[in-house]
C-alpha cells in the first residue's frame, strides 16, 4: 500500500505538561497530548510520535516517543516549549505541530535565618513563636520567587514530618471548561470556594472557566481516608497521579466521594 498522506489533527487537539502546570523543578516532565491521527480509511496508522524543544540554551533534534502519554527529558532549564509531530507506519511526518511551555527551574532557595521564641533559650509552653527572614530565591535569572516554607522539628522523640507554612495550594486558572486558554496562578490557602455569579478575575470568565489545584497532603495515620468534592459543574480528583474520582459534565451542585488507604507521611 502506498500511502503519501501525512498524519493531522483531529478537532480541537491538546497538549498539557505537568498536568497543567506551568512551572516544575524536575527536568523529567510528564506529557499528555491528544488529537493527532492519521486520516482515510486507507492510511497506515500512527507509529508514534517526534518531540523537540527549544529554550535559550538552542532548539533540540527531533526524539521519537511510542505514546501520547509519558514523561520527556528537558536537558536545559529556563521557559522550554515542547512540539510534537505525528507520525504513521508509512513514515510521514505531520507537517503541523502541536506545543506546550513549562519553566524548569531546579535550583533550590538561598537559606536565611530562624529565631525561636525571641531568642530565648528556655520557654514553659509548647506553643513557641518562630521568625524566619533572609530565604530568596534569587539565585538565577529564572526564579520564580518564594512560594512558601516547609518546616519539622527533631527532639528526643524522633523527627517530625515536615509541613508547609505561609504557601498553600497551587493553583493554575483558565478561561474555558477546558485548560486551553491559560490567564495566571496564584498560591490559595483552600479549594472550598464559591465565586457565585462572578468568576475568579484574571481573565477567566464568571461561569465558563476552570482550574487545576496542586498541593500536598499530610496523612498521621496508615488507615483508610474518604475524600469528599462538591461541585457545580465538573471536577476531577487525582492522588498520587492517579485519577481516583470526578464528574465532568453539567450538573446542579451535587458530592460525590471515594475512600483510599494511605500510608502515614
Amino acid at each position: 500500500m502506498v500511502d503519501l498522506t501525512r498524519p493531522t489533527f483531529e478537532l480541537n487537539p491538546t497538549f498539557v505538561l505537568e498536568n497543567g502546570s506551568k512551572y516544575t523543578n524536575d527536568a523529567y516532565v510528564h506529557y499528555n497530548f491528544t488529537g493527532i491521527v492519521d486520516p482515510g480509511p486507507s492510511q497506515s496508522g500512527i507509529k508514534g510520535y517526534y518531540y523537540a524543544f527549544s529554550n535559550n540554551s538552542g532548539t533540540s533534534n527531533g526524539i521519537f516517543i511510542d505514546n501520547n502519554i509519558g514523561v520527556i527529558k528537558i536537558t536545559n532549564t529556563g521557559w522550554t516549549r515542547v512540539y510534537v509531530w505525528g507520525v504513521d507506519w508509512a513514515g510521514n511526518i505531520q507537517d503541523r505541530v502541536i506545543s506546550a511551555s513549562i519553566l524548569v527551574d531546579v535550583n533550590p532557595p538561598e537559606p536565611g535565618t530562624i529565631q525561636l521564641q525571641s531568642g530565648l533559650t528556655y520557654y514553659n509552653s509548647s506553643n513557641v513563636q518562630v521568625r524566619w527572614s533572609g530565604y530568596t530565591d534569587e539565585n538565577n535569572p529564572i526564579s520564580r520567587g518564594i512560594a512558601g516554607y516547609y518546616f519539622s522539628t527533631s527532639n528526643n522523640e524522633g523527627t517530625t514530618t515536615g509541613s508547609i507554612s505561609n504557601g498553600g495550594i497551587r493553583a493554575h486558572f483558565y478561561n474555558g471548561a477546558n485548560f486551553a486558554d491559560y490567564k495566571f496562578s496564584a498560591y490559595v490557602s483552600t479549594i472550598n470556594r464559591n465565586y457565585g455569579n462572578g468568576g475568579p478575575g484574571g481573565g477567566c470568565g464568571n461561569n465558563q472557566y476552570s482550574i487545576i489545584y496542586n498541593g500536598s497532603i499530610f496523612c498521621p495515620y496508615s488507615e483508610v481516608y474518604t475524600f469528599k468534592c462538591g461541585s457545580d459543574d465538573g471536577f476531577r480528583l487525582y492522588i498520587d497521579d492517579i485519577y481516583r474520582m470526578g464528574h465532568w459534565a453539567v450538573r446542579a451542585y451535587a458530592e460525590n466521594s471515594v475512600s483510599l488507604y494511605l500510608e502515614r507521611g
